[in-house]
């Protein structure tokens, strides 16, 4: 046994020290690295250097005022950043990290989520273990290392026993797949490699028939269901395509590469990654999820015959860039600074620092120039699986969605109050950026340590009809049944059409149809909402909340006209039959930390009449 755990350590050494020394410049690269760097810097900031101190050499978080256990992943990023650059400063800060982290593992080889006693993130800090080990074994004293091992072997043993579609949603079992086939390649366990497989299989078997993962809801007869993009492609694929180039798994391989096919036009013409489509886009932070690694490492390793991956991977760092904080860390969008006083987690500063050091590190083909995305010119996705469209033509791209996944928990469900219900849950505009975006429809923290306190009663980015009657409130948002379709038979004209009712969160329905339509053309973009059968009694509001920042400049031109500037572009709004108002007021409660973004709300109010259609024409030019 000992031969033959030699034997695989050697591989994973050979592996691991070839992919870190053999990195040859490209696209890429020069843009991941500097950010790497930047991003080390930022965190070693904030370690522990005091030698008497029982948490000598860990990662303080100034927002939880805490020692996060997940930010020992931080190891691999600065012991990559020292295989790199021969930087001792940067190994012995990635060995004292990692000292506290193995006095962190619980008995049983587990990780609290600390400050909660969540255990599913351990096949994250494993991950990180098994790929570092390689780089600073010859740094390790004899005593060190038969630590480090037996830390590995502890931790891959609780994952091997405790993984599963049960216990976990989809993207822990996806990732567990990759972390329990590094750890097979350097321990030698054949159990690990068993136990890999079966869970690469049932992630790959829980693809629908789009190649989406399903399973990132509730537990519901044994069995979850779901799809939510921004966790499949910073989690879920990466994952299963580790497990299955390390395994040499042909049928997980092409999965995950049709996969990410599937998913990658959710990757806007800047880069952003919209994860506003989903179960779980309530932690949608513009460049991806708040809380996961990031698209970089499943773009990079996936990039052998698409350069436009790299390109993609390229334009999402440069989002990244403009999300870091006063305070030097990542916040969760491009306005954090005006959104909270109080310094970012660490979550994103270290999450996203791994994923470019995987990046960099299980590249497939970098390039020397960066070739176009498809949405760099007009495209139309549509996606029945999740009732999703993606649009561009001419300035404008959009996603409309009418994603209809429904939990049994209902609204006590933090999967019913994402996007849906027909609404455009991002617009971006050539040359301005982001105008709209989407949010939780009403604010929760379901995960306390991630969610900030914020003032009661924010509002919701997402764009919306509305009203309220006796203390209840109605909204195409809590829709779970609307329908969606796209028309793309002439040539210069895409129109997207949806129809519903305006419902409450116990999905109660109200006294309003809907139905909107979505028109591009090379010029222009607009929004028709046709009020239907209103016999609610009081009259329908639609909500379009117009993200803002300090570079922006908002004017009401007159009762029907809206203008907007930014960076030297600038967009019209026009309402030719109703009265438009910006709503400074209620703007204030206009601030999200998912995504920290800013918004000031343009109000249209419908007319109200027994059996009443009333139409609301918006044109974007």
């Amino acid at each position: 046994m000992k031969r033959r755990i030699s034997h695989f350590r050697t591989i994973a050494m050979v592996v691991g020290i070839f992919a870190l020394t053999s990195m040859k410049a490209g696209q890429l690269r020069d843009a991941a690295w500097p950010m790497l760097q930047r991003l080390n810097a930022e965190i070693v900031k904030l370690q522990n250097t005091d030698k008497s101190s029982p948490d000598y050499g860990a990662i303080m978080c100034p927002r939880c005022n805490m020692y996060h256990t997940r930010a020992g992943e931080a190891i691999f990023p600065l012991a990559y950043e020292y295989a790199q650059t021969g930087n001792k400063q940067r190994l012995n800060q990635a060995l004292i990290l990692a000292s506290w982290l193995i006095d962190q593992q619980l008995e049983t080889g587990a990780w609290n989520e600390t400050p909660q006693t969540w255990k599913g993130t351990s096949t994250d800090q494993l991950m990180m273990m098994l790929i570092t080990y390689p780089i600073v074994e010859k740094s390790l004293k004899k005593a060190d290392r038969e630590r480090w091992l037996a830390c590995m072997r502890k931790a891959a043993d609780w994952l091997e026993e405790n993984v599963n579609v049960r216990n976990q949603v989809m993207n822990y079992p996806a990732s567990t797949a990759g972390t329990l086939a590094q750890a097979y390649l350097l321990l030698g366990k054949e159990s690990y490699r068993e136990k890999a497989r079966e869970l690469a299989h049932i992630a790959t078997a829980k693809m629908n028939c789009e190649w989406f993962i399903e399973g990132e809801s509730d537990l519901e007869r044994g069995d979850r269901h779901g799809v939510d993009i921004g966790y499949n492609m910073e989690m879920s694929i990466w994952g299963l395509a580790r497990y299955a180039m390390l395994m040499d798994d042909a049928v997980v391989l092409e999965a995950a590469r049709k996969s990410v096919a599937s998913h990658f036009p959710f990757i806007y013409p800047d880069g952003m990654m919209d994860g506003s489509v989903g179960v779980r886009s309530n932690k949608w932070s513009i460049f991806g999820s708040g809380t996961s690694d990031g698209c970089a490492v499943m773009l990079a390793m996936l990039s052998e015959g698409h350069p436009e991956y790299i390109t993609a991977a390229v334009r999402n760092i440069g989002v990244i860039s403009r999300c870091f904080t006063a305070k030097g860390l990542l916040g969760n969008g491009y306005n954090y600074d005006n959104v909270s006083d109080k310094s970012p987690c660490i979550y994103p500063t270290f999450t996203k620092a791994k994923s470019f050091a995987m990046a960099m590190s299980w590249i497939a083909a970098d390039t020397d120039t960066l070739s176009p995305l498809p949405c760099d010119n007009d495209i139309n996705v549509f996606h029945h699986t999740l009732g999703t469209a993606i649009v561009r033509k001419g300035d404008f791209q959009g996603t409309v969605t009418a994603y209809n996944f429904k939990s049994k928990k209902m609204d006590q469900s933090n999967n019913m109050y994402r996007p849906t219900g027909g609404t455009m849950s991002a617009l971006w505009v050539d040359g301005y950026g982001l105008l709209q975006a989407s949010s939780q429809t009403e604010y929760y923290r379901w995960e306390k340590m991630h969610f900030l306190v914020m003032e009661d009663g924010i509002l919701p980015f997402t764009p919306r009809m509305e009203y309220r009657k006796d203390s209840l409130y109605y909204t195409n948002l809590f829709d779970y049944d609307a329908t969606i379709s796209i028309d793309t038979t002439r040539t210069e004209l895409t129109r997207v059409t949806c129809t519903g009712t305006l419902r409450d969160k116990q999905q109660y329905r109200g006294g309003a149809m809907f139905r909107t339509t979505y028109s591009w053309t090379s010029d222009k973009f607009s929004k028709n909402y046709e009020i239907l059968h209103q016999t609610n009694g009081v009259p329908v509001t639609i909500i379009e909340p117009l993200i803002c920042d300090d570079s922006t400049t908002i004017r009401q031109v007159d009762d029907h006209r809206v203008e907007l500037s930014r960076d030297g572009k600038t967009i019209h709004i026009t309402c030719p039959d109703h009265k438009l108002a910006l709503d400074y007021e209620a703007a204030k409660m206009y601030k999200q930390p998912f995504p920290a973004l800013r918004a000031v709300p343009l109000v249209i109010t419908s007319e109200y009449g027994d059996c009443k259609r009333d139409n609301i024409l918006l044109v974007y030019d």
